[in-house]
């Protein structure tokens, strides 16, 4: 790792357009494997190094189609009023049912990386507030810090999950 990150405006620009180019030019529709598709930048190491010692903070949520548009002009304008030192963010269809604690359920994945600090860990509140507000799906295993009532709130099958856990092994 790098003694202090490597993220800035400028690196970050660069990169991503370095990674946009390449990318726009691929047919609209093309056939990846699933582990590229699940970890798209697994083979890109570099971006995890360039976080240096500070790390970096995933955010992960499925939002359905009719609120994606809306969950994205509003992820944008708090982005944009917070200068946080963003870094990437990667969309992905999703299809399945959610049940218990599965990160599962039709629409649209929605994944920001940013450079972990202060300011990031006092903005995510407000993504957890938008994320209730459009009914999201939160990936729990992304994201230590979710609030217990917001993983309530938006896992509906929450207190079934924690039976059926109770029941299996009581301990």
């Amino acid at each position: 790792r790098l003694p202090v990150s490597g993220w800035n405006r400028w690196t970050a620009g660069a990169i991503n357009w370095g990674y946009r180019v390449p990318e726009s030019a691929k047919p609209d529709a093309t056939e990846i494997s699933l582990f590229d598709s699940l970890f798209p930048f697994a083979r890109r190491p570099g971006i995890f190094l360039l976080f240096g010692r500070c790390g970096f903070v995933e955010y992960q949520t499925i939002v359905s189609d009719g609120c994606a548009e809306y969950f994205l002009e509003r992820l944008e304008r708090l982005l944009g009023g917070s200068r946080l030192p963003s870094v990437l963010l990667s969309m992905k269809r999703f299809a399945g049912t959610q049940r218990h604690l599965r990160f599962e359920r039709d629409g649209v994945s929605i994944t920001l990386m940013l450079k972990r600090s202060k300011a990031v860990l006092a903005f995510l509140p407000s993504l957890d507030q938008l994320v209730v507000e459009t009914g999201g799906l939160p990936n729990i295993i992304k994201d230590s810090r979710l609030p217990g009532p917001v993983v309530k709130t938006l896992y509906p099958e929450y207190e079934v999950f924690r039976r059926e856990l109770n029941s299996y092994d009581p301990r």
